[in-house]
This record gives C-alpha cells, structure tokens and sequence, in this order.
C-alpha cells in the first residue's frame, strides 16, 4: 500500500475504532506478518488469489458480526439506565451486605479513583406530565456542567435514581466540604429549573458511600422545612450532635464497622460509648441491652475463632448466649465482651508478629501478576490472602502510605509507559494489557496519571528516540 502498511492502516483503524472488523487480503504469505495480524484481533487473513465468491461469503460474516456487536453495545447502553437506578436502589435499601461494591461499580462503567467519597442528589420540582424530550434536555444540561466541573471531581459519575431526580456519586481529592457545596451550588446555578440539591458526608472508604447516599434522602426528605430550589447538606437537618437515641445507633454502626475493619482497640473505645450512652440515656431496657450484647459478642466470638489457628476449647457463643441472658448489669455485660475483645486483640498480636508485615507485600505480590485482569478487585485480592475488603484496605495504609487503588494504578500505568515505548504495541492493545476494557477510558486514566495522552506520550517519546 502506499504511504503506509496494511499492518499500520489496521492499527490506525483499531485505536479510532475497535469494532471495525478487518479482512487482510493479501500475497504476503510470511508467518509473522499473519501474526502481527492476527494480534490486532483482524476477522479474517486471506492470501491472494482467492474466489470472489469466498470473499463476499467472509465480508457477509464480518458484517453480521460486527452487528451483532453494534446490537449488544446498544443493548448495555439502552439497559444502563436501568442498571444504575437498581445499584443506586440497593444503596439506597441499604442492601449492600452481599454487593461486591467495586464490581458493581465497574460493571456499570463507573470509576472512582478516591480517596474520599460523597454524593449528591438532585430533586426536580416539576409536573408529572413532564416532556420527555424537556426532560432529556434538563439531563443533558446536568451533563455538561459536571464536565466544565471535571477539574474538581474527576471520575464522579451522573446517574439516574428516579423520576426528576439524579445521584451524583463524587470522588474527591480531599474531605473538604466546600468542594461539594461549590459543585453542588454551580449545578444549581447553571441548570435553568426548579431543583433541589442535598449532600451527603464524605467519607474515606468507597464502601461507605451508599451511607452518603441514604444521608442525601434523609436531608430530601425535610425539602418542605428547608425550602426548595435550594442546597442543603444532612449536617444541617440531622446534626451530628443529636439525640441519645440516634446517638446509640450512630455508635451501633461505628461499633460493627470497626469489627468489620479488624481493630479491636477501637471495637473497645466504641463499647465504652456505647456503655456511657445507655447509662445517659436511662431509656434502654433490659432486655434489647441484652440483645444489643449478644449481637456484639456474636461477632467479635467470630473474629476470634477465625484468628485462632487451632480450637483451644473455652468458652463458645452458646454458652455467651446463655451468659448473657442471664446477667442483670450492663457493667457485667460490657466486661465479659471486652475479655473476649482482649483475646481477640491477642491472637491477632501473635497472627501479626509471624505474617502481618508480609500480608500486604503478598497482596501487592498477587497484584502484580493480576494486574493485567481487567476483573481485578480489592474483594478478589483480600479474598486471595484470606482477610476482609476493608481490612486489607486499612493495612495498605497505614502500611504503605497509599490506598489500594492507588497503587493499581501505579502498577498498571507504570507498565503502560512501558509498552508505549514500543511502536508495535496498538494503544487499544496496551490498554487491554493492563487490565482496561475499554481504550478510551484507559485514555482518559493515563491523562489524569500523566498529564498526557497516550497518543501524546508516545510521539514525544518517538521523537527524543529520533
């Protein structure tokens, strides 16, 4: 071919787009050129001569291929409505408990890079009898201020979680709050209708958002107090500082989340709260105290048996059941679970000192040589060295100074560099080597990494080999 090689102009055509299907027909008949081809995943290498009937059967092929392709592509994309208003319903019904929350969020092609997390919601006061095309409009209007905002929220994601009303789902560079009242406050500004925007707390834990999410309700549901057309945070209409009531349940949660992270020094910090609060309170009875115990010592019982590498018999979570039951005093109750909190600690002392300092290098260790898997979780990777999600979370860092998708990204960006550096190597193709479905969006990934794309990257490399 003139000016450029059948091989180039495929490489071309992929990276512009990849559900072009490519039929070489050619008289080149070399092994490695029909490889080289075959690696930019081409439909079809034919040599030369050949029936013209063939060829038109093998164009038939490739064409109902590609719209098979072209009907899934617009399948996902008519369903992905659908599928993000039942994740944002799962948050929302606080149904979490069997979500692989980071699966879930790359199913739905959502990327939040973190470290702290929030979200919005944005309520419309209109008629039910609401246009639809008037309401695409209004959509598209909340679209494109979020990407004149792409500075301050890089990979927050739009959804839609009802009738007149979206979710932001924000990742932030920091926890503060005026970054969200800015978005918040900009959107309202520039979106020509009556809306309602509420915010959530941030958090530091992606697992935590659907928490933000239930806050966003929360502060909706008082819009007839607040004022509409208006932002408003849930520290505004549910202050931190509230009753003795939701105090309690606010320190429940804490208290099961601190088990959930593995640290029993704050498990026993929490308790004590949770022991002055009743006290306080003098509106707890008997009986839920003893419930509300033996849910605890259920769940620390479960800790310790799992850090206990051989049964040492003792004490079992029946005969805690029954002890509990059976005790009068909140003193009594608060003393036996923070023996079984002091067990805990130990065994995991002991546990510490022969493998703590290699459990993280060993999830870092899986992740190198997964990191190429576009399916690569937090879930996956805890599962593989046998602790929680958001323990091995906790330990990234305070071990290493950096969060588990951090340090991901590091892998596979500094790969990435790499294999720019060879000209051979099609962008869609580094992009799947490192773990990333989808070209644009691993783009999109190495810009915000870089600075540059990778189109960018490679030439200014070209051109300093040059």
């Amino acid at each position: 071919m003139p000016f450029t090689s059948g091989l180039e102009m495929a490489k071309l055509i992929k990276e512009k787009s990849s559900h072009t299907k490519i039929i070489f027909l050619t008289g080149f008949e070399d092994f490695n050129y029909a490889q080289e081809a075959v690696k930019l995943q081409v439909f079809d290498y034919l040599l030369k001569p050949i029936e013209i009937s063939k060829l038109i059967g093998k164009v038939k092929l490739a064409a109902e291929e590609w719209e098979m392709d072209m009907q899934k592509e617009a399948n996902y994309q008519a369903s992905l409505p659908i599928l993000q208003q039942n994740f944002l319903e799962k948050l929302k019904n606080n149904d979490t408990a069997e979500m692989d929350l980071e699966k879930e969020l790359t199913d739905l092609d959502v990327y939040l890079p973190g470290p702290y997390y929030a979200v919005l919601l944005m309520q419309l006061t209109l008629e039910e009898t609401l246009d639809e095309e008037v309401e695409q409009k209004l959509e598209e209007m909340i679209t494109d201020e979020m990407l004149n905002l792409n500075t301050h929220d890089y990979g927050s994601q739009l959804m839609r979680s009802g009738r007149n009303e979206y979710a932001l789902l924000l990742s932030l560079e920091s926890d503060d709050s005026g970054i969200k009242l800015g978005i918040a406050q900009s959107i309202l500004n520039e979106v020509d209708a009556n809306m309602t925007i509420t915010i959530g707390r941030t958090y530091q834990h992606i697992y935590d958002i659907g928490t933000s999410f239930i806050e966003t309700y929360m502060a909706m549901g008082l819009k007839h107090v607040m004022g509409t057309g208006t932002v408003y945070s849930i520290d505004e209409v549910v202050p931190i500082e509230t009753s003795e009531e939701d105090t309690l349940e606010h320190l429940d949660q804490k208290l099961e989340y601190h088990i959930e992270l593995e640290l029993p020094e704050s498990v026993e910090k929490t308790l004590e709260e949770i022991k002055q609060t009743i006290i306080k309170s003098k509106t707890v009875p008997l009986a839920e105290t003893r419930l509300l115990m033996i849910k605890y010592s259920t769940l620390i019982f479960y800790e310790v048996k799992k850090w206990e590498h051989e049964d040492k018999g003792g004490m079992d979570a029946l005969s805690l059941y029954n002890s509990i039951m059976q005790m009068e005093s909140l003193d009594t109750m608060v003393h036996l679970l923070k023996e079984l909190i002091s067990l805990w600690s130990t065994l995991m002392v002991q546990a510490q000192d022969q493998n703590w300092q290699t459990l993280v290098d060993q999830a870092m260790a899986y992740m190198e040589k997964n990191y190429h898997d576009a399916e690569l979780t937090q879930q996956r990777v805890a599962e593989e060295v046998f602790v929680t999600a958001p323990y091995l979370s906790n330990l990234f860092k305070s071990e290493k100074g950096l969060n588990f998708c951090e340090y991901l990204l590091d892998l596979r960006m500094n790969y990435a560099l790499k294999l720019l550096k060879d000209p051979s190597v099609s962008i869609s193709q580094v992009a799947d080597a490192v773990g990333y479905n989808n070209s644009q969006y691993f783009s999109v990934s190495f810009k915000k990494y870089t600075g540059d794309t990778p189109g960018t990257y490679r030439k200014r490399h070209t051109m300093k080999i040059s």
